[in-house]
C-alpha cells in the first residue's frame, strides 16, 4: 500500500503507455441509426415531390451530417445506402436500382461526401476532442523517482 504522500511508481509506467483511440459509439450503432434516419427521409423527400438532384442533395446532406461523428466504415456504408435509396426511390421508382453512367457518378458522390466529411471531422474535431478528454490523464514526466523509492508499493505499518 502506498502512503498518501507518495506517488505509486508503477502508475508512472502505466500512464506513459500509448492508448488506442477509443470510439465512443460502436461502428454498427452509428450505421444502424444513420440508416434508420436516411430511409424515412428518403420516403418523405419522395412524398413531398423533390425529384432528381434536389431530392438527392437532401438525402446526401443528411448522410454527410451524420458522418461527422461516425467512423470511416459507417460513413462508407451510409454513403452506399444513401446511393441505393436515392437511386431506388428518388431517381427511379419502386426500389429499382440502375447502374448507368449517371448512377455511377451519383454513387461516387454519395460515397465521397460522407467519407470526406468523416475524414475532415476526424482531423479537426477528433483531435481537439481527444485532447480535452485526455487532459486529466497526462503522464507526469516531472516526477523522477528517488533512489530510496522502491520500485514496488510498500505497505504501511500503521495497523
Amino acid at each position: 500500500m502506498v502512503d498518501q504522500g507518495q506517488e505509486d511508481p508503477t502508475m508512472l509506467m502505466r500512464s506513459a503507455a500509448p492508448r488506442p483511440a477509443v470510439e465512443l459509439v460502436p461502428t454498427w450503432v452509428t450505421f444502424c441509426v444513420g440508416a434508420g434516419m436516411v430511409f424515412p427521409v428518403t420516403l418523405v423527400v419522395r412524398g413531398i415531390g423533390f425529384r432528381g438532384h434536389l431530392g438527392s442533395l437532401v438525402v446526401l446532406a443528411l448522410a454527410a451530417l451524420w458522418s461527422i461523428r461516425s467512423t470511416v466504415p459507417a460513413a462508407a456504408g451510409l454513403g452506399t445506402l444513401c446511393w441505393a435509396f436515392t437511386t431506388g426511390f428518388i431517381v427511379n421508382s419502386f426500389g429499382t436500382l440502375t447502374f448507368g453512367r449517371q448512377d455511377l457518378v451519383l454513387l461516387a458522390v454519395c460515397l465521397g461526401a460522407p467519407l470526406a466529411v468523416c475524414a475532415w471531422s476526424r482531423s479537426t474535431l477528433g483531435s481537439s476532442f481527444r485532447r480535452r478528454r485526455l487532459a486529466g490523464r497526462r503522464p507526469d514526466f516531472h516526477h523522477v523517482p528517488r533512489r530510496s523509492d522502491p520500485p514496488w508499493p510498500t505497505s504501511s505499518s500503521s495497523s
